[in-house]
């Protein structure tokens, strides 16, 4: 009997042994596990860094690789006065220099738009705006649209015009009228671009400008217009203290101001945009507009 009790303990523990040696085992395999969990925990919480093209938006391609492209631009004479088949349907502000891209599928508008093809490619985009109560107003100006590519294409029964157009020149509109095919022509007038000068310019007094500014060679004197707005940043607080307007409200309206306003914008948005890519001149920030990807 003792010696079946020894050996019923010899066996447990045998048992006990065999169980006891299995347990770091089983510790280390958890261990294991979770360091994997802890790894893949790590690699989930990183951020995946994605390198998206900024060039594709204002490619707009999904209206398709395949287009007919025109060179050359039409250009009308500042003053003139013009007919134009007015763009519906749509309610916008164009500006010049803005990529316009259209898919239209109505009958009307498709007609015109192949008739257009054949002359000189420009409509009139209207700027609408409405009142209080939202009604739309008579459009008073406008852009003038040219199409630099164009893509007709023809699917289950229905005739559909891809087209990518730019805005040109500002007009007037003088008169809309309606023709038989519903296609509404419209009356304009071209306007100038016209570059206002500073509106602090005027106070900079030509002696106090030879006692607040250094003396420079005759060569080295830039130009008037340069001169002045290097003068203006220079005694912008000193001149609006002379006027019934705080400085800040000329600072609402300055190109310059408002250029570097854009730019540390833009540079909020992405942390990689080169200073070098973006214009100098205060009026092509309207390229902000025109490459604008929100």
């Amino acid at each position: 009997m003792a010696a079946e009790r020894g050996g019923g303990d010899d066996n447990i523990n045998d048992e006990m042994g065999n169980q006891l040696q299995l347990q770091p085992e089983n510790e280390e395999e958890e261990e294991d596990d979770m360091e994997t969990e802890d790894r893949d925990g790590e690699d989930a919480e990183k951020p995946s860094i994605i390198n998206f093209d900024t060039s594709l938006p204002t490619s707009h391609a999904y209206l398709g690789s395949d287009m007919e492209e025109f060179h050359g631009r039409t250009l009308h004479d500042e003053d003139s006065v013009q007919n134009l088949p007015v763009l519906p349907h749509i309610a916008l502000i164009l500006i010049p220099g803005q990529t316009l891209p259209l898919q239209l599928f109505r009958p009307q508008e498709v007609s015109m738009f192949r008739n257009l093809i054949s002359q000189d490619r420009t409509f009139a985009v209207l700027a609408h705006s409405s009142d209080a109560s939202g009604a739309e107003i008579k459009a008073e100006f406008g852009t003038t649209a040219e199409i630099y590519a164009f893509r007709e294409e023809q699917e289950y029964g229905i005739e559909t015009v891809k087209i990518k157009a730019i805005g040109r020149q500002r007009f007037r509109v003088h008169e809309i009228r309606t023709q038989a095919d519903g296609i509404r022509q419209a009356k304009v007038q071209i306007l100038p671009e016209r570059i206002l000068p500073d509106p602090l310019c005027a106070l900079q007094f030509l002696p106090r400008l030879h006692i607040h500014t250094p003396q420079t060679k005759q060569s080295q004197t830039p130009p008037p217009q340069d001169r002045c707005s290097q003068i203006y940043r220079q005694k912008k607080i000193h001149c609006a203290s002379m006027t019934t307007w705080p400085p800040w409200v000329y600072a609402l309206y300055d190109s310059k101001t408002l250029m570097s306003r854009v730019k540390k914008q833009l540079h909020e948005w992405d942390e990689n945009l080169k200073d070098e890519s973006l214009p100098t001149n205060p009026t092509g920030t309207q390229w902000v507009q025109a490459h604008r990807c929100f």
